[in-house]
């Protein structure tokens, strides 16, 4: 039997058109790019970028790319997350979280830019400052939980944020407000889809064209 691959042309396609976006999505919006590691040649890869925001303070973002979940869209909800780390060490998700901050303030990452494609736009484009991320999660982790003792997430009864051990962080969940609040009313997070775009532009809706098959199952790219 031919064996599945990991991850599908069409995946690493999507990967690539979505991180092309990123540049000229943070341009518009008065963000100033010195330096972007994005390489059209590669096929799956991190992505950073280096520049000063609209304020004009230098600011170095780690790109984060969040996938819809084939299941959700199946059943209607809408759910957009992106996996911190694939696999937590000794199921220690707050202990792996805090050694990805530590390494990536090593690299000198000051924002994370947690990036959602729909169609042809950047629909949704969470940054938030790395001071902020441990606590977002576990604010989503508590979320979670708490729906879940509520019997308010149906079928769902293992903490998605946990993913098995493989700490996730959810931009949207419209079965769950309170996650999705833990990080949009945070203090620190900017919603980049709503600053001022040079010209007055505003991104248009379109259909979403990019599905995984389980947050829990994939690896995602970081």
């Amino acid at each position: 039997m031919e064996k599945r691959p990991f991850r599908s042309t069409e995946s690493h396609e999507a990967e690539h058109l979505t991180r092309k976006m990123v540049r000229p999505f943070l341009e518009a919006r008065g963000f100033t790019v010195a330096g972007d590691s994005f390489d059209p040649m590669k096929m799956s890869q991190s992505q950073t970028i280096q520049g000063t925001d609209p304020t004009r303070q230098s600011i170095r973002i780690r790109v984060k790319l969040c996938w819809p979940s084939r299941k959700a869209a199946q059943d209607r909800s809408v759910r957009y997350a992106s996996q911190l780390i694939a696999k937590a060490k000794d199921g220690d998700s707050e202990g792996s979280i805090r050694q990805y901050i530590e390494g990536a303030r090593r690299a000198r990452i000051t924002h994370f830019a947690f990036i959602v494609r729909e169609g042809a736009e950047i629909a949704h484009a969470a940054l938030i400052p790395i001071s902020e991320l441990a606590p977002i999660w576990r604010g989503q982790r508590t979320a979670y939980n708490a729906l879940i003792k509520k019997g308010e997430l149906g079928r769902r009864k293992a903490n998605p944020a946990e993913n098995g051990s493989s700490p996730t962080l959810y931009l949207q969940d419209n079965e769950a407000q309170e996650v999705e609040d833990a990080l949009w009313k945070n203090r620190g997070v900017q919603d980049i889809v709503q600053m001022k775009i040079a010209g007055g532009d505003t991104p248009s809706e379109s259909v979403i064209d990019d599905t995984f098959d389980d947050l829990r199952a994939l690896t995602l790219p970081c």
